[in-house]
């Protein structure tokens, strides 16, 4: 995943799209309003040309004609012009066709209503706060006008009650007023309607996402510049027993296991600086101690200058990963029939135990081991109850031996015994215990019998000149050929030269 610019996210999608059908929610409410001036156009202007046949013709006439004439051009234009043109066109027309009347017949005149009506559009085009503008623009132009005529300042251009006493004056009035409003508020019912189904539509979509981000089956946060976590999901929640404002602000680090937050903080580092992604394996620590492992992948939002402003990461739940990679390496360093170290495991840890011992001076014994008469179990009474010795022989060699002490069966029914710190005496008292437990042990097979066995031990100790466990193995092994020699359940030692 590379760095992104805050574009991608279905969240940020669905708010683009949201964005892009309110846009065109306002440019349809427009080109109607424009369509509905049209109509009213095509109603005044004959009307306004007419009045020349009955009373003559005056300046307010001229200016419903050129109104009229300038609203047909626009409407039929339109769809070619931008918003922006549209609605500023329109909020111009209402002053131009509100104004006069308000200077010609004073306060009172209806023409009032179309400056009233300019701020309610501004809000509805723009916002709240630009038409409160408007409105207080339109406050200030009725204040002035008014104290023109209070002051004697200002003077109507016409005689209102001959214009009041003419029935076609004010029928005209009616009329295009009566169906400007109507158009005008069933427009903007239609626009309101619309917005509200597009806001349901949102909250839907938002509630949705909310579900899927805060349900997914892994974890999801943001983190700051800083390391705080500045938002987080359910499922993280859930994982780490915290509730959401417990979490948020803290840093992330503080949820981590000492050895993850030494991989953590210089790898965030360096992401804030510049990277693009960041994939950690890391440990949570929950709130009750217990952790949890998890694969953390994240990438960075910036700002258009390449600013870090937060880190979008998910959390993968590992845990059954982490318990099949240990199963496979205890399977891989383990005997499938006894549980103890097979014979690869123990030459490792035989090579490390050996440098360990030559760095500090330390003693080292190895101990081989081999069952006695085993075939003659086997052909007796089967290779299931062969099994069961073997089993019984690593039982006795965990309960006897050390935590530190490394049994291990390097084949058959041949075992080995790696005794850090230990020098030949001591190793030789600990074979002679393993050989009397087995010795004492009666072991009863599946069959109902009773099988009672015993080993020969060969015991030997790092020299100086031993250069790896092969040495220490092969003199081990003869003084077990010297122990079967001898009668068998037997303890000897090969000492180095």
């Amino acid at each position: 995943m590379k760095a992104r610019q805050g574009t991608g996210a279905p969240t940020e999608v669905a708010v683009a799209r949201h964005d892009d059908q309110l846009r065109q929610l306002r440019r349809d409410l427009v080109e109607q309003l424009w369509t509905g001036m049209r109509l009213i156009a095509l109603i005044g202007v004959p009307v306004s040309l007419s009045r020349y046949f009955i009373t003559g013709w005056t300046s307010v006439y001229s200016v419903h004609v050129g109104v009229g004439l300038f609203t047909l051009i626009v409407a039929a234009c339109r769809r070619w012009l931008p918003f922006d043109v549209l609605a500023i066109a329109f909020l111009c027309l209402l002053w131009t066709v509100g104004l006069p009347g308000v200077v010609a017949f004073g306060l009172s005149a209806s023409s009032i209503w179309w400056l009233v009506l300019s701020s309610f559009v501004a809000s509805t085009l723009y916002s709240v706060r630009v038409g409160v503008y408007l409105a207080l623009a339109t406050g200030l132009v009725m204040g002035i006008v008014g104290l023109g005529f209070i002051t004697g300042s200002l003077t109507p251009p016409m005689d209102v009650s001959r214009y009041h006493a003419e029935p076609t004056a004010w029928m005209t009035l009616l009329l295009v007023t009566g169906a400007f409003a109507f158009l005008l508020l069933k427009t903007l019912g239609s626009h309101q309607r619309a917005v509200y189904q597009l806001l349901g539509r949102v909250r839907v979509q938002r509630d949705e996402v909310r579900d899927l981000y805060d349900h997914a089956p892994c974890g999801y946060q943001s983190l700051d510049a800083q390391g705080r976590i500045v938002k987080v999901n359910l499922t993280a929640l859930r994982w780490l027993g915290y509730t959401e404002n417990g979490l948020l602000g803290r840093a992330f680090a503080d949820v981590l296991t000492a050895e993850s937050q030494l991989l953590f903080s210089p790898a965030f580092s360096d992401f804030v600086m510049g990277g693009d992604t960041l994939d950690l394996e890391l440990d949570l620590r929950r709130k009750d101690g217990s952790s949890i492992p998890v694969l953390l992948s994240a990438s960075a939002l910036r700002d258009s200058d390449g600013r870090f402003r937060m880190s979008r990461a998910t959390m993968f739940d590992i845990s059954d990963r982490r318990q099949l990679e240990n199963e496979l390496r205890r399977l891989a360093r383990t005997d499938a029939l006894t549980g103890l170290s097979n014979r690869h495991h123990f030459y490792a840890e035989a090579t490390r135990e050996i440098a360990r011992a030559r760095r500090r001076t330390l003693p080292l014994s190895v101990l081989l081991l081999d069952a006695d008469h085993f075939k003659r179990i086997n052909d007796r009474h089967g290779h299931a109850a062969g099994d069961q010795v073997l089993q019984a022989l690593s039982g006795t060699l965990r309960e006897v031996l050390r935590e530190v002490d490394l049994p291990a069966r390097l084949g058959g029914e041949e075992f080995a015994v790696l005794l850090p710190e230990v020098d030949i005496e001591d190793a030789l008292a600990v074979g002679e215990r393993l050989r009397d437990a087995i010795e004492q042990q009666q072991l009863v097979l599946e069959s109902g019998a009773t099988v009672r066995f015993t080993v020969s031990v060969g015991v030997s100790s790092l020299g100086a000149a031993d250069p790896h466990i092969d040495e220490l193995l092969r003199r081990a092994d003869t003084a077990l050929y010297e122990a079967k020699r001898q009668g068998r359940n037997r303890v000897i030692a090969e000492r180095p030269p």
